[in-house]
């Protein structure tokens, strides 16, 4: 990894968990103990991520939304 990189996340939340995280705030509070500096410091609250066209996820697609700083 390149020095000043900022860890972003595309997340897909469970809205029928009820203790799961609901928002960026409640990510970043459940995953800090986990991965100290490594958390995320921004989140992509996304209703699904791209799919290829055999199934896997399209990483270049999410690098892109992460790069305009969109979510879809």
């Amino acid at each position: 990894s390149l020095w000043g990189q900022i860890p972003v996340a595309a997340v897909v939340l469970n809205p029928a968990s009820a203790s799961g995280p609901r928002n960026a705030q409640e990510l970043t509070e459940f995953f800090k103990p986990l991965l100290g500096i490594k958390t995320p410091k921004r989140w992509l609250l996304v209703p699904e991520l791209p799919k290829t066209s055999i199934g896997k996820i399209d990483k270049t697609a999410v690098a892109r939304w992460v790069a305009e700083g969109e979510t879809a």
